[in-house]
């Protein structure tokens, strides 16, 4: 599901960057930690996916009485960025179980698709090799086992049998 969001960009509301430029016009000291996130949201005011979800992890772990909180949006973006965040999930599971509906309704030959499951390519060209043992005296190397001395070995306490 996250899938689909991960790409997205989404625009900050009016309230939200209002009370963010409040904050950050009002600071003397332009270095402490937050202002670059908050001039880059009221520079571009777009959000993406990470970003959002980023800003939500800092505030409901933040302080809420700390400038870093407040730069962020504070209260005020935390609940924008919740409802917004669980929305645009919420579209996307609905378009998901539409979609498994749809299959379920007019199923074609018998064959229904679900439409959680993603779809994925094998690896066709891996293959492991045969008659390879790892050796114990290197942990990552590979060697054959013919290379070893085995079979020399074997053939070796048959003929004394």
């Amino acid at each position: 599901m996250n899938s689909q969001l991960k790409n997205r960009v989404f625009k900050l509301p009016d309230d939200v960057f209002n009370f963010i430029h409040k904050i950050f016009t009002s600071l003397e000291d332009k270095t402490i930690v937050g202002t670059q996130r908050a001039k880059n949201l009221l520079r571009t005011r777009n959000l993406s996916y990470s970003q959002l979800k980023a800003i939500i992890h800092d505030l409901e772990n933040g302080d809420p009485n700390s400038i870093q909180y407040k730069l962020a949006g504070g209260e005020l973006m935390l609940n924008w960025a919740k409802t917004h965040l669980n929305g645009e999930r919420q579209m996307v599971k609905n378009i998901k179980k539409s979609k498994q509906r749809a299959n379920e309704i007019g199923q074609l030959n018998d064959i229904r698709k679900n439409p959680f499951l993603s779809k994925h390519k094998k690896k066709t060209n891996y293959s492991i090799p045969r008659n390879m043992m790892k050796s114990n005296s290197d942990k990552t190397s590979v060697t054959p086992i013919s290379s070893l001395g085995i079979f020399e070995e074997v053939e070796r306490i048959k003929g004394l049998l």
